[in-house]
C-alpha cells in the first residue's frame, strides 16, 4: 500500500475524493465551533466512499470556548522545560536559551477550543454525513509532571476515541 503525506492547510486542500484514511490527534480542538463544521465538511470531501477518519480528542466538560495557559501555567511549563535541558546536551544543535524561549512562546500562543462533551463530537460527525463505527473513551495516563497543567498537557484528561466512515 502506498502512503502519501501532505503538509497543507486542511481547509484549502483540494484533492477531493482521494483519501482512504484521515488520522488526527486532538486536531478538532484547533478549531472553534464554526471552524469544526468547515473541517468536517472538508474531511467528507477529501475521503473516498468507504474512507475513514480515525481521531482522538480531549473532552472538557463544563468548559466552553478557547482554552489557554494561565500566566502561572506558562511559568511552570517554561521552568519544567528549562530543568530538562541537561538531558538534551549533545543531542540537539541549538542554544539551550532558545529552547526555553521557544517553550515560553509556545505556551503564550497555544490556544485550543474546548470540546465539552462526547455528544458535541457525535453530532458534529453525524451532521457531516459520517457514520460512527467505533466510539470509546479513555483517560490519558499521568506524565509525572504534576506541577504542569495547561491546554495541551493531557495528565489524566478524558479523551474520546472514534472511527467514522463515509458511506
Amino acid at each position: 500500500m502506498q502512503i502519501s503525506c501532505r503538509c497543507v492547510d486542511i481547509l484549502d486542500y483540494d484533492e477531493y475524493g482521494s483519501f482512504d484514511l484521515i488520522c488526527t490527534d486532538s486536531f478538532i480542538a484547533q478549531f472553534d465551533r464554526k471552524g469544526r463544521e468547515l473541517l468536517l465538511r472538508q474531511w467528507t470531501r477529501l475521503l473516498r466512499l468507504g474512507g475513514r477518519i480515525v481521531t482522538v480528542n480531549r473532552i472538557r466538560p463544563h468548559t466552553e470556548g478557547p482554552v489557554r495557559f494561565s500566566a502561572e501555567q506558562i511559568a511552570l511549563f517554561t521552568r519544567a522545560v528549562e530543568m530538562r535541558l541537561p538531558l538534551l546536551r549533545g543531542v540537539q544543535d541549538i542554544d539551550p536559551s532558545n529552547i526555553t524561549r521557544l517553550a515560553e512562546q509556545y505556551a503564550l500562543h497555544q490556544t485550543t477550543h474546548a470540546v465539552s462533551s462526547e455528544q458535541e463530537l457525535q453530532e458534529l460527525f453525524e451532521q457531516s454525513g459520517l457514520a460512527l463505527t467505533h466510539w470509546s473513551r479513555s483517560t490519558a495516563p499521568g506524565s509525572g509532571n504534576n506541577c504542569i497543567a495547561g491546554p495541551t498537557i493531557p495528565d489524566h484528561s478524558e479523551y474520546a476515541c472514534l472511527v467514522a466512515v463515509l458511506d
